[in-house]
C-alpha cells in the first residue's frame, strides 16, 4: 500500500488551508450581498465584487484543480465518481454567478449568493474530507501537483518568462506605439500580471476608429475592461469570441 510522505500530507494541509481562505472570503462577499439587500439598498456593488472575485480567484482555482487533482482522481476507479461529482459543483457554481452578474433584482441577488455560499462550503467538505485523502492513500504525487500549480495552494501561477526585449526609436527615446488600423492579435499569458493592464491599455489608446485588437489571456479579463470602461466611458466595444477555460479571446474596438 502506498505511504504518504511528509511534503504530500503538507501539500494537502496547504491545498485544504486555501480552500479555507476562499470559503472565508466567499462567506464575507456573499453576506455583505445579503446585508446591503436588508438596508434597503439593491446590493449591485456587492454582488459586482462578489462576481469579480469568482472570475479573478476562485474560478481560477477550480481550473487548476481539475487539471491537476481532479485529473488523477479521474485515472481512479474508487475516485471517478466523486470527481465527476464535484465537477458538477464546478459547473453548478459557474451558473450561479453567471445568474448574479445579470440580475437585476435584489432580492434573487441575495438568493444567489447565499446559494453560492452553501454550495461552496459542501463542495470544499467533499474535496478536503474525501477526495484527497483517497488520493493520498493511492500514493498520488500531491507535492508534485502543487510544485507545478502553485495556485492550488493559493501561490502565483508560474508564468513563463517573457523573451527579453529592447526597443528604442532612432533618436534613443522610447518609441511610441503605432497607430492600429487593422486586426492585430495581442497574447499577454507570457507577460506578467504586473505588466498586462499597461501594455494592453497602451494598445487600446492607439486603436483608430477602423482598428481591433483580439486579446488573448489565460482568464477573463473583465477586471482590465472595468478599468478601461472607467478610464475612457464609452469609448470601446468588447467582444468575447473564447471564454475559456484555458483560453480567452476577445475583440476590443473603438464605439
Amino acid at each position: 500500500m502506498p505511504t504518504q510522505t511528509p511534503p504530500d500530507a503538507a501539500a494537502i494541509d496547504a491545498i485544504r488551508q486555501h480552500g479555507h481562505e476562499l470559503a472565508d472570503r466567499l462567506c464575507t462577499l456573499a453576506n455583505a450581498v445579503t446585508q446591503a439587500v436588508a438596508d434597503g439598498d439593491d446590493g449591485q456593488t456587492e454582488a459586482l465584487s462578489l462576481f469579480s472575485w469568482y472570475r479573478g480567484d476562485l474560478l481560477p482555482q477550480f481550473r487548476a484543480t481539475e487539471a491537476t487533482v481532479y485529473a488523477r482522481g479521474r485515472e481512479r476507479e474508487a475516485t471517478a465518481l466523486l470527481v465527476q461529482a464535484l465537477t458538477s459543483d464546478h459547473v453548478q457554481m459557474k451558473e450561479l454567478f453567471e445568474e448574479l452578474d445579470s440580475v437585476d433584482d435584489s432580492g434573487r441577488a441575495a438568493a444567489l449568493a447565499g446559494a453560492a455560499k452553501a454550495v461552496y462550503a459542501a463542495h470544499l467538505a467533499k474535496e478536503s474530507d474525501l477526495l484527497l485523502p483517497a488520493l493520498a492513500k493511492a500514493g498520488v504525487a500531491m507535492a508534485e501537483l502543487v510544485s507545478d500549480r502553485p495556485e492550488l495552494a493559493g501561490g502565483a501561477r508560474k508564468q513563463a518568462p517573457p523573451k527579453p526585449q529592447t526597443v528604442t526609436a532612432p533618436d534613443g527615446s522610447a518609441p511610441t506605439i503605432a497607430a492600429i488600423s487593422g486586426t492585430e492579435e495581442l497574447d499577454v499569458r507570457a507577460l506578467s500580471h504586473q505588466a498586462r493592464h499597461g501594455v494592453i491599455l497602451g494598445k487600446m489608446k492607439a486603436l483608430t476608429e477602423t482598428g481591433s485588437l483580439v486579446l488573448i489571456n489565460d482568464h477573463d479579463p473583465l477586471p482590465l475592461k472595468y478599468q478601461a470602461e472607467a478610464m475612457w466611458p464609452d469609448q470601446f466595444a468588447w467582444t468575447y469570441l473564447d471564454e475559456g477555460p484555458v483560453e480567452w479571446r476577445v475583440s476590443i474596438a473603438r464605439v
